[in-house]
């Protein structure tokens, strides 16, 4: 596995196509995308008070193939990554979408798509 830092703690893990995304706590990153092909590990969802920063994620929320949806519980907002950008961007990769504030945990997301 090619893994640029440990994951931190783990909060929360769900496989979407072929990879696996894992909410963590670390000081600079939130998520990690796996891609189990390559067996690489891309972080992303800087962590930080600004925009497109998250302060406390606490879900992962697949929204279709190629969104990750990442709900930060202190702000009350669904982050929306896109893959192909996490798998280029890496780090720097910002989301797409700012659903806010969500004011309990969404348990399904089939109602934002419409």
């Amino acid at each position: 596995m090619n893994i640029d830092e440990s994951l931190g703690a783990v909060i929360s893990m769900k496989a979407m196509n072929h990879y696996l995304i894992v909410s963590e706590r670390n000081m600079d990153t939130q998520v990690q995308l796996i891609d189990t092909k390559t067996k690489t590990g891309y972080l992303f969802g800087l962590t930080g008070d600004g925009p497109g920063r998250i302060l406390q994620s606490a879900d992962i929320i697949p929204i279709d193939d190629k969104h990750i949806g990442i709900y930060d519980i202190q702000k009350r907002t669904l982050f929306d990554f896109h893959t192909d950008s996490v798998l280029k961007l890496n780090r720097r990769c910002q989301p797409e979408v700012l659903i806010k504030e969500i004011l309990s945990f969404p348990m399904s997301v089939g109602h934002l798509n419409s």
